[in-house]
């Protein structure tokens, strides 16, 4: 079952990639903009799998529920960009789309603070030192792109003060991607161990995909397709999210049929 599902998700990719390659118009493409929508609605209901396995009244439980509000968040905001762009004709940034898009960062920030809680991290000086530094890195970086570059002089007051809040958004992406992969180190390749790497990997390609938004708006906002490929980024993220937590649902179903031992999971 989990191979069917691995495949559906690569074919659901690569017939996205070939439409926006069809599509002439993919800023204002009513399917293009549908296409995009899919990949967020199918990360919802893998992380709401996960959350009905474990429920509200375990501590893991309510972790995974405020990872699906922010998931579902993104979702609803890719809807409201569909609407914005196609039904409405209005520019979806800034827009009512911004509100659902950053109100998940908050979300998904404490659903995964609550996740590294639950993982009793055993720090080693090395671990510390090595996590610390690609913290940094990856702080400053989006830091520097996400909220000073961004700040473009020629923009309104409100579309840069838009664009500093996701610059804020992806830092506090970029250190819940630090607690991902101290996680991830964790599980020492237990059945977790792949699970947490998908979700560490699409919170990567969501901080990139951000941090270009954020370079190349105006070329963005222009339609010009080169700079289009981000949206495919997006995309691969979510897809992503959708596998690894489908992982996780997998394993924990595992666990509750007795397949497997429970493994550090209440």
């Amino acid at each position: 079952m989990k191979n069917k599902i691995k495949f559906s998700l690569i074919f659901l990719y690569i017939f996205i990639f070939i439409m926006f390659q069809v599509i002439e118009d993919v800023h204002d493409s009513f399917i293009m903009n549908f296409l995009y929508v899919i990949p967020p609605l199918i990360a919802i209901c893998c992380i709401y799998t996960v959350f009905k396995k474990l429920g509200y009244g375990t501590a893991r439980g309510k972790a995974f529920l405020f990872l699906t509000l922010g998931m579902a968040f993104w979702a609803i905001a890719e809807l409201g960009w569909l609407v914005a762009v196609v039904f409405l004709d209005v520019k979806p940034f800034p827009s009512f789309v911004d509100i659902f898009y950053l109100v998940a960062y908050p979300l998904l920030a404490i659903g995964f603070w609550l996740e590294y809680r639950m993982g009793e991290i055993r720090w080693t000086a090395k671990k510390a030192i090595s996590l610390s530094l690609v913290s940094l890195v990856l702080i400053g970086l989006t830091g520097y792109f996400g909220i000073y570059y961004a700040y473009d002089a020629t923009n309104t007051g409100l579309e840069n003060l838009v664009n500093v809040l996701y610059g804020v958004g992806d830092v506090i992406l970029s250190i819940l991607t630090l607690l991902i992969l101290a996680i991830v180190i964790e599980y020492k390749r237990g059945k977790f161990f792949r699970p947490w790497m998908i979700i560490f990997i699409a919170n990567l390609l969501m901080i990139i995909a951000d941090v270009l938004f954020a370079i190349y708006f105006n070329e963005y906002d222009e339609g010009a397709k080169l700079y289009q490929y981000m949206d495919l980024v997006w995309a691969g993220s979510y897809l992503l999210f959708a596998y690894g937590f489908y992982r996780i649902g997998y394993v924990l179903e595992l666990i509750s049929k007795g397949v497997i031992e429970k493994n550090n999971l209440s």
